[in-house]
């Protein structure tokens, strides 16, 4: 288990506030209820192939902190979650006072919906409210449906590698909050 990541983040989480609901239609935005972590990562290992789940210091952390760090979309005709959008820190976030995306998905049938993009833009109105200073991100060159919703938002690419481990260009993106009290 990776106490040091768990530790840190458990810390940085006491200052968030709780996921406000927001409702759109036929979705609601909301935080994640710590039953729904086994859903959560169902549709993070379907979506993202090469990841085995969370692992135990990430599955304790979202069972604590999951109502403030991981967004969930949930369809009211179905009664299910159908993507999410979560958070963490990592080391430069503390550092910048910043709070890194880790991971939006969308199950197939929703996407193209703006679904993703109204999880991303209800994260940041609540990170504002939490005195961080903005939101990091990293998004493949090739998945331009995710990079194109974090500019709409306002993310800035503030750095590009070549990440040998999925052989793709990355972009390192950042929203910076203006005005932070």
């Amino acid at each position: 288990m990776q106490w040091s990541f768990f530790l840190k983040n458990f810390k940085k989480c006491k200052n968030l506030i709780k996921i406000s609901n927001f409702n759109d239609n036929d979705i609601i935005i909301r935080g994640l209820k710590f039953w729904e972590i086994s859903k959560v990562e169902k549709i993070f290992t379907l979506l993202n192939l090469s990841a085995s789940g969370f692992g135990l210091s990430k599955r304790l952390l979202y069972f604590i902190a999951g109502r403030k760090i991981i967004y969930v979309a949930h369809d009211i005709k179905s009664n299910e979650i159908v993507g999410f959008d979560l958070f963490y820190f990592n080391d430069r976030d503390i550092v910048e006072n910043t709070i890194h995306e880790g991971f939006i998905g969308i199950l197939p049938p929703f996407q193209g919906q703006g679904i993703a993009t109204k999880l991303r833009r209800h994260a940041i109105e609540n990170f504002r409210k939490s005195r961080l200073h903005g939101v990091s991100t990293r998004i493949s060159e090739s998945n331009a449906a995710s990079l194109a919703s974090a500019k709409r938002l306002g993310f800035k690419i503030e750095e590009s590698y070549f990440d040998l481990s999925i052989a793709e260009i990355r972009y390192y993106l950042v929203i910076h909050f203006k005005n932070v009290n």
